[in-house]
């Protein structure tokens, strides 16, 4: 679910969009469970669920993925496994040779080998480690992705029950979202916006919805309300070039 929230956070600047996709997800729980053509046809028209099916799709692939990856490298350390113990074997092996046996010549030539399968077996128990990283790696890859769409036991994205489930816990999250009162002179195009709203989240550090309204008497800046109090930058040159502090223990949260 992390990565459909953040993706939809990435398209929530203002209060319009909240209430946009808000509706979106009331519609889509509506139409989940209805299966006439019309309900089918607005099911695809709805952008959330279209997007939701899409991360869906792809975190259930990448975990289907994952998975074959985990179970052959299991099987690499299977198989590096059975080596070290055979080569634990040859050493033990080798060393009873070497107590049986006076000659010289031979046990030199015994000693030089029980050096080369030991040397060859710290290697593989090297390689056993690496592998039992990687997995442990890869494990915690799967339950990022169960945590960021829908678990095998889940039954996948195809549930109704389980997209709906999904579609209140957005609903959920996005009703979190602080709201704040911005008046302005004018009403800002997009990439106005988009720059507003980025300096905001960067100084309060969280995610923001603004809720924009005009003021023509305000010649410059901004006049913010946050916790029901008034900050007045109305006297700044430039709108980028505000540096304060915003108390954030007084965010307001609302709808």
């Amino acid at each position: 679910m992390e990565k459909v929230l953040q993706k939809l956070y990435g398209k929530i600047k203002t209060k319009e969009d909240l209430n946009f996709y808000l509706g979106e997800i009331n519609s889509a729980k509506e139409l989940l469970f209805r299966s006439d053509q019309a309900s089918l046809q607005k099911r695809k028209e709805n952008r959330l669920l279209s997007e939701l099916d899409q991360i869906l799709t792809q975190t259930e692939d990448k975990r289907e993925g994952l998975e074959k990856e985990k179970v052959s490298l299991e099987e690499e350390k299977e198989e590096l496994i059975r080596r070290e113990s055979e080569l634990s074997s040859q050493k033990k092996e080798i060393r009873e040779l070497m107590r049986e046996i006076s000659d010289e010549e031979k046990r030199r030539v015994l000693i030089r080998k029980n050096r080369e399968v030991e040397e060859e077996r710290r290697k593989v128990e090297e390689e056993i480690w690496n592998k039992e990283e990687a997995v442990a790696s890869l494990e915690k890859k799967l339950k990022e992705a169960e945590k960021n769409g829908f678990s095998e036991k889940s039954g996948g994205p195809e549930r109704p029950e389980e997209k709906r489930a999904l579609l209140e816990k957005l609903e959920e999250e996005l009703l979190k979202i602080p709201v704040m009162k911005m008046k302005i002179a004018f009403r800002p195009r997009e990439e106005t916006v988009d720059r507003i709203s980025r300096w905001i989240e960067d100084n309060l550090e969280r995610k923001i919805v603004l809720d924009i309204g005009t003021d023509p008497e305000i010649m410059t800046g901004a006049v913010l309300e946050l916790g029901g109090k008034w900050i007045d930058l109305s006297s700044e040159k430039r709108l980028d070039k505000i540096d304060i502090e915003i108390p954030k223990e007084e965010i307001r949260y609302g709808k």
